[in-house]
């Protein structure tokens, strides 16, 4: 009964966490993410997911691989609004 009571905790817990970090990177609608956008969605939604399914996982060993991938994310994105060069690498020109 504990560990349900765990990983019911810590799946709420996670989700308010990724709320607030992918309405602090500013995510649009799907449509208009970049690749680099959606392979940092997969890598944040897959580390949460292992987290969550593992009730012997420590939630700040959850919890610190997201907030490194956030503040690269924030980094590159940073980058990409100061540099052209960095913007043609990692974004990708819009196909018609």
């Amino acid at each position: 009964m504990n560990e349900y009571l765990l990983i019911g905790f810590k799946t709420i817990l996670f989700l308010l966490i990724i709320l607030v970090i992918i309405r602090i990177m500013g995510k649009r609608e799907l449509g208009e993410l970049n690749v680099f956008d959606i392979i940092v969605s997969f890598m944040i939604s897959e580390l949460f997911s292992n987290a969550i399914s593992d009730p012997n996982s420590s939630i700040f060993l959850a919890v610190l691989p997201i907030l490194i991938i956030f503040l690269v994310q924030i980094s590159i994105s940073y980058l990409v609004l100061k540099s052209s060069k960095m913007r043609t690498i990692i974004e990708s020109s819009p196909v018609i």
